[in-house]
């Protein structure tokens, strides 16, 4: 099923004309904007590609779409960011540090919220200092704090949660609007050693980030039967799913959206291993019978 979706995906990506990082930087940085999440079904995303490619650019990179993100998020102990998302707070912070693996650069990036407009400040750094919190990291977070006038300045931070995944750009043709889909979406818990990613499924994010309240692909999301999604943070589905954090009203939506579309997965799952089960015990039970001997017929031999 993967494999169909994804091909259908690659298909649905080659109907776009392509726009260059160099160009898209060039007509829209959107460090400041508006932002709306929606989540879809993944087997939905070829679809919605076909109804936005006479509109929208797609970034294309050494002929390549599709590329993988793998982010650290920084937090207290206590979960402070978290928690702000998690309350609803219009004003809200997040802390990460992003690598773009197929280029092979990382920067440390501030996100703050003030109502419904984004602000992102952020500066290159080594790439082997892109799952760690360094001095000037911190130094750098603190500057954009105080120049904010946010009373979480001297908080200490530590890597708390990564998120590895594969994502899609557009842009539109007619206005600044960008949108990315992100999918394949895995989060980790990194403040304890020896876990694993876990996957969030067959489904996909998508993220439109303008200037303005309206656009274009809010219409054609929506005509495909989907609505806003309000707690559709990867941070915060990050932390629900690898602590024992309960799930609030905020993300209740969310996490029931994902554990439906991930039901027949585990449906198909648990019928498999019973059924590995069932071939096993059949082979343990067959070893342990006792074999039967049979007499050997002695022939005649010529002397």
């Amino acid at each position: 099923m993967k494999e169909q979706t994804n091909t259908k995906l690659f298909e649905a990506l080659k109907d776009f004309d392509t726009i260059s990082l160099e160009q898209l930087n060039a007509t829209m940085s959107l460090m400041e904007r508006i932002e709306k999440k929606y989540m879809i079904k993944l087997e939905d995303l070829g679809a919605l590609m076909k109804e936005l490619h006479h509109d929208y650019y797609i970034l294309s990179i050494k002929n390549n779409s599709i590329f993988t993100y793998d982010n650290i998020y920084m937090d207290t102990d206590d979960f402070l960011f978290f928690h702000q998302h998690e309350r609803g707070q219009s004003s809200r912070m997040k802390v990460r540090t992003r690598e773009y693996v197929d280029s092979n650069i990382a920067f440390f990036e501030c996100k703050q919220r003030e109502g419904e407009v984004i602000r992102k400040s952020r500066y290159g750094l080594p790439v082997q200092e892109s799952k760690i919190l360094t001095n000037q990291s911190a130094s750098f977070y603190q500057s954009i704090c105080t120049s904010l006038n946010l009373d979480h300045a001297h908080v200490t931070l530590k890597p708390t949660i990564r998120t590895l995944y594969k994502r899609v750009t557009l842009c539109s043709k007619k206005n600044d609007e960008r949108i990315t889909i992100d999918f394949d979406v895995q989060v980790q818990d990194i403040m304890n050693k020896n876990t694993d990613l876990i996957s969030l499924g067959p489904v996909a994010i998508i993220e439109t980030k303008s200037s303005h309240n309206k656009s274009q692909s809010h219409a054609i999301i929506e005509k495909l039967g989907y609505k806003e999604a309000k707690g559709c943070s990867k941070y915060c589905l990050g932390i629900l799913y690898t602590h024992t954090i309960p799930s609030t009203v905020r993300f209740k939506d969310t996490m029931n959206f994902i554990d439906a579309v991930n039901k027949p997965i585990k449906k198909i799952q648990k019928k498999t291993t019973q059924k590995l089960g069932g071939i096993k015990k059949s082979i343990i039970a067959d070893i342990k019978k006792p074999s039967k001997t049979t007499a050997i017929k002695k022939e005649p031999v010529l002397v």
